[in-house]
């Protein structure tokens, strides 16, 4: 599935189990960037790179800023990178999809993130040249939360103690941002980006004095039907040209000052219910909801979805006539001990016959992994049993990877088997119809 593909698929399933009023406004920078439209849409003119940051209030932040990616023109929802914590990759179905589609993973320890966020920054920043010689950057929006993790009670409390220690002022409503990354960030893409955009994030619902992530997370959001009653965004521009880029300390500064005004911000929200208005533009506020443009785009995802299934129908299809016209193939497994996480042995080395010849090289063990020698080897790392038949046949899906010549492969093993196990060797055959 495409990135413009998963941000629609995010974007239908907020309007359907997560509605909630969208209420956007923002200062004079943005005058005229941000519009409403016939039919009670929202249209934003924001240029095709920039850096966005915003305050980190509930998990599904960066879902409604993706989705104001799609409500841009031109649309930016298939060019958005995102630098979260590493621990939502592991989120189902969403996690999976934003690590195929260059978002970063942060473990907050610059020391391992800097290297990671130089090489992605790198590519985001390659000049390209069209057929007619004129040089141009890809369409790039880069999002990113300086306070590194979402509101909660944890957070606030290191926040204040740091503000203490170092003698800050503790702002009542954020958190006081890390400046290391975003400044890091920024003087890699200076030359290639123009403008810095800021969004506050307020929820309607979120007493004060309470926690976000206790009031709204994805579960109530998306299953439990409780998402917030509106999504309040306030934006403001800056150009790069007019940040401190050169001198770390005054970027702190000048950072933890646009915070102070964020924190001004909130407390505004909590004793008005909304930010301050819309300056400059046409409207005091633009209110919407998240949802698709037009309701036949719905049928894009059902394309790209239907597209891979039938590729996926035919290559099985293609490879099952394959392994008709060979026959049986057989797969020796030698068991080989593997300490895993959960103190279990489970990892078994697969060599495959007849594909592997005399000089076929054996799998070595190294720490918690294996190399391979030959791309007839291989490690079978996890399986299950997908089908019972009648007749007795299983059905088996098995993960395999495999080294050779310091290229990695993976595959996917799926057919019919049956165990043999010779008494005296106990060896333990597998033969895969």
């Amino acid at each position: 599935m495409t990135k413009q593909s998963f941000a629609l698929t995010i974007t239908v399933m907020t309007h359907i189990w997560g509605p909630a009023l969208v209420r956007i406004s923002g200062d004079e920078s943005v005058a005229g960037q941000i519009l409403a439209t016939p039919g009670g849409g929202v249209e934003f003119k924001f240029p095709e790179r920039m850096v966005m940051i915003a305050n980190h209030q509930i998990y599904t932040d960066w879902l409604y800023l993706w989705w104001v990616g799609y409500a841009n023109r031109p649309g930016m929802h298939g060019h958005i990178y995102i630098i979260l914590k590493e621990s939502l990759k592991y989120i189902p179905f969403i996690g999976t999809g934003m690590m195929f589609y260059g978002f970063i993973y942060m473990s907050r320890k610059m020391a391992t993130d800097q290297p990671r966020l130089a090489y992605r920054l790198n590519k985001l920043k390659q000049k390209k040249i069209d057929p007619s010689g004129r040089a141009y950057f890809d369409p790039m929006w880069l999002l990113l939360f300086p306070e590194g993790t979402n509101l909660s009670r944890n957070g606030r409390k290191k926040s204040s103690q740091w503000a203490e220690k170092n003698g800050l002022k503790d702002p009542d409503h954020v958190m006081l941002p890390r400046s290391t990354g975003i400044f890091f960030c920024l003087n890699e893409l200076k030359d290639t980006v123009d403008y810095v955009y800021d969004c506050t994030v307020a929820y309607e619902g979120i007493p004060r004095g309470k926690y976000g992530e206790e009031i709204f997370g994805l579960a109530s959001t998306y299953f439990q039907g409780r998402p917030p009653k509106s999504v309040n965004l306030y934006w403001r521009r800056f150009r790069l040209a007019d940040i401190p880029l050169n001198d770390q300390k005054e970027f702190d500064i000048w950072l933890r000052d646009q915070w102070y005004k964020k924190d001004a911000l909130m407390e505004e929200y909590l004793k008005k219910g909304r930010f301050p208005a819309l300056t400059g533009g046409k409207t005091e506020y633009v209110e919407t909801e998240v949802k698709t443009r037009h309701p036949w785009e719905i049928l894009q995802i059902f394309t790209v979805v239907g597209t891979a299934g039938l590729l996926w129908h035919n290559v099985r299809k293609f490879l099952s006539t394959i392994a008709a016209k060979v026959g049986v193939m057989k797969i020796s497994l030698v068991f080989a001990a593997m300490k895993s996480l959960d103190e279990t042995l489970s990892v078994i080395q697969l060599l495959l016959n007849p594909i592997a010849g005399n000089d076929a090289v054996s799998p070595t063990q190294v720490g918690p992994s294996f190399s391979v020698g030959k791309p007839s080897y291989g490690i079978l790392i996890g399986s299950r049993v997908h089908h019972q038949s009648k007749r007795g046949e299983r059905r088996a899906i098995s993960r395999c990877a495999s080294k050779s010549g310091g290229a990695a492969r993976l595959w996917s093993l799926a057919a019919p088997f049956r165990v043999d196990i010779d008494k005296t060797t106990g060896i333990r055959t597998l033969c895969v119809k």
